[in-house]
């Protein structure tokens, strides 16, 4: 059964922020190739929501990272937020103990969350990024 060409990309997004969306194309450009060499413009694509502009870090260690992501989780707790409305995630399984190390370093508890994820009050939730999606 031929199905190419009976997709079309949707021009509103509902769970990406205007913000987020603006550094995607940065990183990954505006135009994107499919396996078949079929093109698509990004462009035109519009966010319902907004949020602050993300922060982007770049560290020279493993320990300046772990401590800036540990300040920034600080930071989160004396801004009235909850261990428990807070996540780390990372690209890959592989990355976890990177973010359960930044974690440990704020002092926060932590859990690290399987494929139900399951929340526990009072830590801060670590996960890989395909997780997130929900």
């Amino acid at each position: 059964m031929e199905i190419r060409g009976r997709s079309r990309t949707l021009k509103i997004n509902y769970r990406t922020s205007h913000q987020i969306r603006k550094r995607f194309y940065l990183l990954l450009g505006t135009e994107i190739a499919d396996v078949d060499g079929d093109t698509e413009k990004r462009l035109g694509t519009i966010s319902v929501f907004s949020e602050p502009e993300p922060l982007i870090a770049i560290a020279e260690s493993a320990e300046e990272e772990s401590r800036a992501v540990a300040d920034w989780l600080t930071d989160l707790i004396g801004k009235d937020l909850k261990p428990h409305e807070i996540s780390v995630f990372v690209r890959s399984a592989n990355q976890i103990e990177r973010a359960t190390t930044a974690v440990e370093t704020s002092g926060l508890q932590f859990t690290v969350l399987g494929d139900h994820v399951h929340t526990t009050e009072g830590h801060v939730s670590v996960g890989a990024m395909h997780l997130a999606r929900d």
